[in-house]
């Protein structure tokens, strides 16, 4: 039995490699991986460090854009769409309003006339959808409630394609004019339904010009306007069922079931409870952000064997922690005072709290010393925000460039290390060719002494028994 030639090669640590070969006995190609993987370790360390930075780069990142994002929250305090809104009611729960702050406050009582419906054509006579109602290959005349004309092409006359033509007719941008429906009538028939596409005052007809008699057998329904009267003579119309700045910065939407010919009151207030919805989000948005960064700021939990398990990103992070700390103190106003009694204030565990009720009884002692407070807030917490996440200047965005700067140096390192290892590899290569190649060359010139021995023996042996 033939065995392989095997040697072993003790590591540094002590472990046995086990090679065999042809010539040598050893597994060059092992052996080099492993020498390999010795030498590689310093840029697998690199690898792992620019792994573990560019995790920390992206939460930085993102709890940037979360700064960012607050301030610009902040930036709606001022521009009004989250602080100077007003409560607007109706006592029709029909009819919706909505006021900005450039509505008058106060009550107001109208009177709905009518509302807006879509002109209608009814065809009475039933068909199946497969029956040829127009002139095949002609063409329909439509007048829409505008006045205005326009063809359709019947195709090949059946109803179902007239449904199909009437459906496509659409206004220059694109709009659909008309809304063709199958009414199931029962026995597999149908009636014709077409609507206007959009409410208001006018009619519509449909004619074949090839003189097909379906269209004749019609029942006409026009379009209206909504209406609304405000009192004293004054009359307001609207081809929809909303008015738009029917006052300014109020708009009155008439829905489904709004009574007419009925007073309903519309009641526009600022009892602060529209402003309070905005400081809550506001106070929500940054313990949202405290949460973020408490979980990156954690510290794991060490084991027995040495190693980290759990905790954030950046644990104990300075610049994170100070961000929370000065959002905290945007609460305590300059001169040792609180905003509690405005119901802002910090719990136990750090966040911030809001009792509405309590804002809303300061707003109703004072709405503009409640307003000013709270603005003067919001923009301590706009200055905290843009002094972390300002891109040139901020601290996290400081932070974050010089990660980047670094990781950018470590790439380079990584990709020096890359030609190092692979010129060394090649030196591996060629030493232990080499040396393959040297045990070649003594194994031949051992095989042709052996053989040259052996005749010397048999010659020898010959003379001798000679």
């Amino acid at each position: 039995m033939t065995t392989t030639p095997t040697s072993s090669l003790s590591s540094a640590n002590g472990s046995q490699f086990q090679f065999s070969g042809i010539v040598s006995g050893l597994d060059t190609t092992s052996i080099i991986s492993q020498l390999m993987a010795v030498e590689s370790q310093p840029q697998t360390n690199l690898k792992n460090a620019v792994a573990a930075q560019q995790n920390q780069v992206s939460t930085l990142q993102s709890i940037n854009a979360a700064l960012v994002a607050l301030s610009s929250q902040a930036d709606t305090f001022n521009s009004g769409s989250t602080w100077t809104q007003l409560t607007a009611t109706s006592s029709s729960s029909a009819v919706t309003v909505a006021a900005t702050s450039a509505a008058p406050q106060g009550s107001l009582s109208m009177t709905v006339g009518t509302l807006a419906s879509a002109a209608q054509l009814g065809f009475t006579t039933p068909h199946a959808l497969t029956d040829v109602v127009a002139t095949p290959g002609s063409s329909l005349d439509v007048t829409l409630t505008d006045g205005t004309t326009a063809s359709v092409a019947t195709g090949d006359g059946t109803l179902s394609s007239v449904i199909s033509a009437l459906n496509g007719l659409k206004d220059p941008s694109g709009k659909p004019q008309l809304v063709a429906s199958a009414v199931n009538v029962g026995g597999g028939q149908v009636q014709l339904l077409v609507s206007a596409a959009s409410t208001g005052a006018g009619s519509l007809s449909i004619s074949d010009a090839g003189g097909a008699s379906f269209f004749s057998a019609v029942t006409a329904s026009a379009g209206s306007n909504a209406s609304l009267t405000l009192g004293a003579g004054i009359t307001a119309t609207s081809t929809t069922n909303t008015f738009t700045d029917l006052l300014p910065g109020v708009t009155v939407t008439l829905g489904g079931g709004t009574p007419t010919g009925q007073p309903i009151a519309l009641n526009i207030t600022d009892d602060g409870s529209s402003r309070a919805n905005g400081v809550n989000q506001f106070v929500s948005s940054i313990n949202s952000l405290f949460t973020t960064i408490q979980s990156t700021t954690a510290y794991g939990v060490v084991g027995s064997d040495g190693t980290v398990s759990g905790g954030g990103a950046l644990p104990g992070d300075l610049d994170l922690s100070s961000v929370v700390g000065n959002l905290v103190n945007t609460i305590f106003p300059p001169g040792n005072t609180t905003m509690a009694t405005l119901g802002l204030d910090v719990d136990k565990t750090g966040a911030l709290t809001f009792d509405q009720s309590k804002f809303e009884a300061a707003y109703q002692a004072d709405p503009a010393g409640t307003q000013q407070s709270i603005m003067d807030w919001v923009k301590r917490v706009q200055t905290v925000s843009d002094n972390a996440s300002l891109p040139s200047s901020g601290t996290l965005s400081q932070s974050i460039q010089g990660m980047n700067d670094q990781i950018a140096q470590e790439n380079s390192s990584i990709a020096d290390w890359d030609t190092r290892l692979q010129l060394k590899q090649q030196q591996l290569e060629t030493m232990y060719t080499n040396l393959e190649t040297q045990l070649s060359t003594l194994q031949s010139q051992q095989s042709w002494l052996s053989s040259q021995l052996g005749s010397l023996d048999s010659g020898w042996a010959q003379n001798s028994g000679s």
